[in-house]
């Protein structure tokens, strides 16, 4: 694994940040299951839903909780244009929610 800085939301944007990222240092298979919340980030996560401005309009905390439902309930506003997951504790950039 590599650990280097990420800027999921661009510099310039109220709610840009760069955070640290782990990357696999090797090419390997991609998560490859649809619609399935990866296990390994069910607790210690925090969501946050973004609208096409990159402005962050809701976020809520999963530690112990099922994401499915707070994704789900930020899918349905219409504002919504992508989900971020990351770590409560270090702010650790997970991966990027997006409408199918």
């Amino acid at each position: 694994m590599i650990l280097f800085p990420f800027a999921a939301i661009p510099a310039g944007r109220p709610y840009a940040e760069s955070g640290p990222i782990f990357v696999h240092a090797k090419p390997c298979e991609p998560y490859s299951k649809i619609r399935e919340y990866p296990e390994p980030f069910r607790n210690g996560r925090v969501l946050r839903a973004y609208s096409s401005k990159q402005d962050m309009i809701d976020a809520e905390i999963v530690n112990g909780n099922e994401p499915e439902p707070i994704i789900e309930k930020f899918l349905e506003n219409p504002e919504t244009a992508f989900v971020h997951v990351r770590s409560v504790s270090h702010g650790c950039y997970t991966m990027q929610i997006e409408r199918a």
